[in-house]
């Protein structure tokens, strides 16, 4: 399996061009309007009469895109690359990462995502690139270790030496008066190994 990769581009916004700027004469006089409302009801019916650029059309009307409500000064867009699909778990994974706004799937290879302003956008590109790239973490499983019996006066010191190298263990008496010594990172791989093992007796760190 070829290894994740994820690159970033800042997001381009295709209205960045076509925004017009607002002119002198598109600000109206204060005194003009004692109410507000008034106002701003004339001012929306001039611009919308006087202005020929991009628009939005939604549940609202027709919304026309100005330099103040441009989406790339709205939000924080960059846009997500990836090799590998974006599949339902990694959607769900990039939704619990602190630092994301907004998520939109363009492809199975692309993303575009909205990073809260408040926060560090390259921290928050770094902690999705580890959040998505990092393999999953398989159960590290120490090998037995198996040695010639040492005596049996030395047990309790020998309980002791595997307790702090192994998370379970399992000390296995055969006969003979030799030992086998089992350990591992969980009770179910020492369980496993020691019934491959015939024995005398035996002592487990789980009693």
């Amino acid at each position: 399996m070829s290894k994740k990769v994820v690159r970033w581009e800042k997001w381009a916004d295709p209205f960045a061009q076509e925004v017009p700027k607002k002119e002198p004469d598109d600000v109206e006089d204060d005194r003009d309007y004692k109410d507000s409302y008034e106002k701003a009801e004339r001012e929306q019916k001039a611009t919308l009469n006087r202005y020929t650029g991009p628009v939005l059309v939604g549940p609202m009307g027709v919304i026309p895109i100005t330099e103040n409500n441009s989406p790339s000064k709205i939000y924080n867009f960059w846009m997500l690359h990836t090799n590998f699909n974006i599949s339902s778990p990694v959607l769900k994974k990039l939704k619990e990462l602190p630092g994301v706004e907004t998520l939109d799937v363009f492809t199975r290879y692309r993303a575009r995502i909205g990073i809260g302003k408040v926060f560090n956008d390259t921290k928050v590109r770094n902690r999705i690139t580890k959040a998505l790239c990092q393999e999953p973490k398989k159960e590290k499983e120490k090998e037995e270790v198996k040695k010639v019996a040492p005596k049996l006066d030395n047990l309790d010191i020998l309980k002791r030496q595997m307790s702090q190298k192994y998370k379970f263990w399992a000390i296995v008496i055969q006969q003979n008066n030799e030992i086998k010594l089992v350990g591992g990172d969980t009770q179910e791989f020492v369980q496993n190994k020691v019934s491959e093992t015939e024995y005398v007796k035996i002592h487990k760190s789980w009693e």
